[in-house]
């Protein structure tokens, strides 16, 4: 019996020191750390929806006159050059009214002609009269021939001014008529077409939308549009260095320089407002095999620094602390930082740490907190930026 007391005596012990022991030295707490060093560190802006690829060239033509379509030469797709005829009106009524406003200037003319010459007659009468002995015609007389004269010029005057209106209407009616057909203002491709010969059709007015009637599109010249936010917006400036994925080549990234900031803010949506910001791609061979109306993204460096002292940003415990790893105790210690510039990628570290130092990226995963005993069981150096 008293062999069997020591047992438990001893078993109790045993226990109690084991549960002493794990509770003075706990096992390490295994975590993911970084190493510190020097690179690229880049602040970068980005599209809040997404952008457009968009012609450096494109019309959206539409007559400004209406009338019967009477001819529609080129099919969708087709390659036209600058001055080709795209549409062409029915232009019987205005070549009726040129033919009409030409015969009324012939007789404008005849007209001026006669007025003109009856004036230049008065005016030779009036001088003969003149030359009389005041005797021989009474002062009312030559107050009315003076009068006559006048007003014989004045005739002449009015009968010119009219062959001018005549001729104006004629220039007039010229600018209708060439108003009945659509030409190719440069070299382009006929992304669209929504008339057909027979339809008649209305000019429409300015406040009301409607599709055009012709889009013409120039190939080979693309830029890339995107809306960025009004609060990075002012950040941006023209020449800065872009990246441009496209949905069609997912996973593959172009460089590009900024080459146009809005100068107004685009509202589209209910507390979504946004600048449109334009980018250049500079491989020209990517360039000339985009489509307009393709999808795009971009991320814009508004600011890079070289050489700094840098962590990937998912190590940040919040804005100003980290978590290292101390070598010498192989515990985890919070410790205060001092950020600059960063991004997704990577965060810029002005004071606080030292390269070499070892940061936890583990957040979250049990035990991982200051103060815990620590055992690394994964380091990765830090990758390098995207440019």
């Amino acid at each position: 019996m008293r062999t069997l007391w020591i047992v438990l005596v001893v078993a109790a012990i045993a226990v109690g020191g084991s549960w002493y022991y794990k509770h003075t030295h706990p096992d390490p707490v295994p975590v993911r750390v970084v190493t510190v060093d020097r690179g690229r560190v880049e602040a970068t802006v980005s599209n809040t929806r997404a952008g457009t690829v968009k012609a450096c060239r494109r019309a959206k033509l539409s007559p400004v006159i209406g009338g019967q379509v009477i001819s529609v030469p080129y099919a969708e797709g087709s390659h036209v050059h600058r001055g080709d005829v795209l549409l062409r009106l029915d232009p019987t009524d205005i070549e009726a009214e040129i033919g009409h406003i030409r015969t009324q200037i012939i007789s404008a003319r005849d007209q001026a002609r006669a007025a003109c010459l009856r004036a230049e007659y008065m005016s030779r009468t009036l001088a003969r009269k003149r030359g009389l002995h005041p005797e021989a015609i009474a002062q009312d007389a030559l107050d009315k021939l003076q009068t006559e004269t006048r007003i014989a010029h004045a005739e002449c005057e009015a009968t010119r001014s009219a062959v001018t209106v005549a001729e104006a209407a004629l220039t007039v009616a010229r600018k209708r008529l060439d108003h009945t057909k659509i030409t190719a203002p440069f070299d382009g491709i006929l992304a669209k077409v929504n008339v057909r010969a027979g339809e008649y059709i209305t000019p429409t007015p300015p406040t009301t939308l409607s599709a055009p009637l012709i889009d013409l599109i120039a190939p080979g010249c693309y830029r890339v549009s995107v809306p960025i936010d009004e609060v990075d917006a002012g950040r941006i400036g023209v020449g800065m260095a872009a990246v441009v994925m496209f949905d069609a080549w997912r996973g593959e990234k172009y460089a590009a320089r900024v080459t146009r900031v809005g100068d107004y803010v685009v509202d589209r949506q209910k507390q979504s407002r946004t600048v449109d910001v334009e980018l250049e791609l500079e491989d020209t061979n990517v360039t000339r095999k985009l489509l307009a109306g393709y999808s795009a993204d971009a991320t814009i460096v508004v600011e890079a620094h070289s050489g700094a002292m840098r962590i990937p940003t998912e190590a940040l415990m919040d804005e100003t602390h980290v978590l290292i790893f101390d070598p010498g105790e192989k515990r985890l210690r919070r410790r205060a930082i001092t950020r600059g510039i960063g991004n997704w990628s990577f965060t810029e570290i002005k004071t606080g740490l030292e390269p070499g130092d070892k940061v936890a990226v583990s957040f979250g995963e049990k035990g991982v907190e200051a103060g815990a005993l620590a055992t690394i069981v994964e380091s990765n150096a830090t990758r390098e930026s995207t440019p």
